[in-house]
């Protein structure tokens, strides 16, 4: 006897009669996704993230301490050709002093 099923709103086909399944009535089909490789979780993968980040971190900072000891030791360059022009600018006019006097 056909009548509405418990709660679905459909009624249920005659005893002993088949009705085709329309789309609506097919079972949703689970599909699963495949994972990163290896099988790996998805706090693996944050973790992969957290660590390729903490590493290119290292190399940014190991880049800038690089190019900041490099621009030292330019300055430090230039510092010690100023002194050694200063001292030999002041040993020339000590000369020069001292020819005037004729010491």
């Amino acid at each position: 006897m056909p009548g509405p099923e418990s709660g679905t709103g459909r009624t249920a086909p005659a005893r002993g009669l088949h009705t085709p399944l329309t789309q609506a009535d097919r079972p949703t089909p689970r599909r699963s996704r495949p994972g990163p490789p290896g099988g790996s979780t998805v706090a693996d993968t944050i973790k992969g993230k957290i660590e390729d980040a903490g590493q290119a971190a290292k190399d940014a900072a190991t880049t800038a301490g690089r190019k900041v000891q490099d621009g030292a030791d330019k300055l430090a360059d230039k510092a010690a050709e100023a002194a050694k022009d200063a001292g030999q600018a002041a040993k020339d006019a000590g000369q020069k002093l001292k020819d005037k006097s004729g010491a």
